[in-house]
């Protein structure tokens, strides 16, 4: 069901078939992508790997909300990248607010939708293959 749901975020390409096949590959590469780099981190972190099924399942979320802003705009290497950061970028916010501990996130939410939603979009600025900064760009897509 969650599948369904981020590839049909992901995959929305209006009547061409070919945006909306580039839009889901590039979410199921930034979700893959995602869900190791969330495992790696918080297996290196705490040096257990059986206690950290949730947190790949969410690395995968993570990885394609990542991707959600522009997943027809970059190319498919792009997405693996932005998806990785993502993950990362979830399982640290994780942790800071697990040492916090002033927050009570049960279902990591603010990892996955709020940390790595702001990624996301700070991403779209930077791999957009028409205005992103490694394109060419100008920074417009940054605000700069």
């Amino acid at each position: 069901m969650v599948w369904a749901a981020l590839l049909a975020i992901g995959g929305y390409g209006g009547t061409d078939p070919m945006h909306a096949a580039r839009g889901s590959c590039n979410t199921l590469i930034a979700g893959s992508a995602g869900g190791l780099s969330a495992l790696f981190v918080r297996t290196f972190r705490s040096r257990d790997m059986g206690l950290h099924f949730g947190g790949i399942l969410y690395g995968v979320a993570a990885g394609c909300i990542s991707m959600a802003a522009c997943p027809l705009r970059v190319d498919t290497y792009e997405a693996f990248w932005i998806g990785l950061i993502g993950g990362v970028i979830y399982a640290f916010t994780m942790i800071a607010i697990g040492k916090c501990g002033l927050i009570d996130d049960p279902l990591d939410g603010l990892g996955y939708h709020g940390a790595c939603g702001a990624w996301g979009l700070i991403a779209a600025g930077f791999f957009d293959e028409n205005e992103g900064i490694f394109h060419d760009g100008d920074g417009t897509l940054l605000g700069l």
